[in-house]
Formats: structure tokens, C-alpha cells, sequence
């Protein structure tokens, strides 16, 4: 081949040979981004089920908090209803015991009399 007919070949195989590599750079530059893209985006989506996780324990662990809270609440009115409830029974056991010191009284009263007039005294 002469030197002209090689050169004329190598001419446009030049710009093909360009092209070809453009293609290329271009085909790895896209799958380079979407590699990229794609990490980022799993690493977005693993960002976000970790702050939704976390997000429903403080849920979680904030509606135990009240749930306690609340039930502490309701031990406590209960404590109180049971503490006057039991004041209220020993007010009444005190004036049930003082009815009962007077009726034993005024039983021994009336047994005293029962008893001179068996005796006939």
C-alpha cells in the first residue's frame, strides 16, 4: 500500500475511532452514574428506614412513658379512695365501738337489775 491510499484509510478511521471511543466514555460515564445514583439512593432509602425505626421506638417508648404515667395516676386516685374509705370505717368503727361500750353499759345496767331479781334482792 502507498503511503497515500494507507493515510486515506487512516483518515477516516480517525474520526470512527473517535466516535467509537466517545460512545464509550460516554456508555461508562452513564453506567458510572447510575451506579452513583443508585448507591445514593439505597443509601437514602437505608437513612430513612433507620429514622422511621427510631422515630416508632421514641413512639413506642413515649406512649409507655404516658401509659405509666397514667396508670400511676389512676394507683394513686385509688390509694386515695382507699385511704378515705378506711378513714371513713374507722370513724364509723370508733362510734359503732362507743354505741357498743354504751349498750354494754346499760346491758350490765339492766343484768345488774335482772340478776337482784332472781336473787330477790
Amino acid at each position: 500500500m502507498e503511503p497515500d491510499v494507507a493515510s486515506r484509510e487512516a483518515a477516516w478511521m480517525v474520526p470512527l475511532l473517535a466516535f467509537v471511543v466517545t460512545l464509550l466514555g460516554g456508555a461508562a460515564v452513564g453506567l458510572i452514574m447510575w451506579v452513583v445514583n443508585r448507591a445514593i439512593a439505597i443509601a437514602l432509602q437505608f437513612r430513612a428506614d433507620v429514622l422511621a425505626r427510631l422515630d416508632k421506638q421514641d413512639n413506642e417508648q413515649a406512649a409507655q412513658r404516658d401509659e405509666q404515667v397514667a396508670q400511676r395516676g389512676i394507683l394513686s386516685e385509688i390509694k386515695d379512695l382507699l385511704r378515705d374509705e378506711i378513714n371513713r370505717l374507722r370513724q364509723q368503727l370508733s362510734s359503732h365501738g362507743h354505741r357498743i361500750s354504751r349498750l354494754e353499759e346499760k346491758n350490765g345496767i339492766y343484768q345488774r337489775r335482772y340478776d337482784d331479781q332472781d336473787t330477790g334482792d
